[in-house]
């Protein structure tokens, strides 16, 4: 018997699953720019072997290719960002700074769509980004992380909506392929003109075990699955559930570190509300599908 997920079970499972990478880069030990070279390697690795195992043809045009590693560059310089906020700060810090990517997608999507803004959206995004402003309030000396934080969600919300509108020309586990291998091979050279190759060689068994955890089961699956779902939510809607993430991390990194990952009650607070702001979006979103339908 086939059972049907729902595209809604699935967006929030992987975002769950993106919980998670905070943490495991906690855990990994060489630093920001060696640890996204060896994840894009591995993860560009993986996908190939399951496109050979599917038996599908790598073959796109040249204008196409480059596309793909154009944004294949800036999803490496987003996950840069990302860990390298985690390295001078905390797990924390770097995640919620995640949400101000609905902020960044509500103002973009129109442009790039040529739409016209809808105000809810925006009035979402302000609620998002008052939240994290107090967060930010709050634990002001990682004034680093912060910025690096909102480097990083600016860069998500910008690849989100280039894939979008792209997700109609190739399969999704191509497409991100290409988009990996061009992201790799950006770093790889910043890492040798950097001289950052050497942290990659004389890695611990631990690291390869993080790595592989976090390239497989934390990247190309949860890539895969939110390039398909791009053709059931819009952007916004997808960065806007991607608020979950810290939620789910923080709560993870709280139970592996303790003290070290506990936030103060205004994040808690702030909490609550990007769970609310997610919540009214859901809801509105269904009720103006359903109307047109209708």
């Amino acid at each position: 018997m086939n059972v049907r997920i729902s595209p809604l079970f699935r967006l929030h499972f992987i975002v769950f699953l993106w919980g998670f990478t905070g943490v495991v880069g906690k855990l990994i030990s060489i630093e920001a720019l060696p640890l996204v070279v060896v994840r894009m390697l591995l993860t560009t690795i993986i996908l190939f072997l399951i496109l050979k195992w599917q038996k599908v043809s790598l073959h796109v045009s040249r204008k196409f290719l480059a596309q793909l590693f154009g944004i294949g560059f800036i999803i490496a310089l987003h996950w840069w960002t990302f860990f390298a906020a985690i390295k001078v700060s905390t797990i924390s810090i770097a995640l919620s700074t995640l949400s101000t990517g609905a902020i960044f997608t509500a103002l973009m999507e129109p442009i790039f769509f040529k739409r016209s803004i809808q105000w809810i959206d925006v009035m979402l995004s302000v609620i998002v980004s008052v939240c994290i402003v107090l967060i930010f309030r709050a634990e002001s000396e990682f004034y680093l992380g912060i910025v690096l934080g909102l480097i990083c969600s600016f860069l998500s919300a910008l690849f989100s909506i280039l894939n979008a509108k792209i997700r109609e020309k190739d399969s999704a586990t191509k497409i991100t392929f290409y988009e990996l291998l061009g992201g790799f091979l950006l770093l790889f050279f910043i890492s040798i003109c950097t001289d950052d190759v050497h942290n990659m060689v004389n890695l611990k068994m631990s690291d390869w075990f993080w790595l592989l955890i976090l390239s497989g089961l934390l990247t190309a699956y949860p890539l895969i699955e939110s390039l398909r779902l791009t053709k059931v939510f819009s952007p916004f809607t997808i960065l806007l559930t991607i608020n979950l993430e810290p939620i789910y991390g923080i709560i993870l990194s709280y139970f592996i570190w303790k003290d070290s990952e506990q936030m103060s009650l205004t994040f808690y607070v702030c909490t609550v509300v990007l769970l609310l702001a997610v919540l009214v979006n859901g809801i509105l979103k269904s009720k103006k599908k359903s109307a047109l339908k209708t």
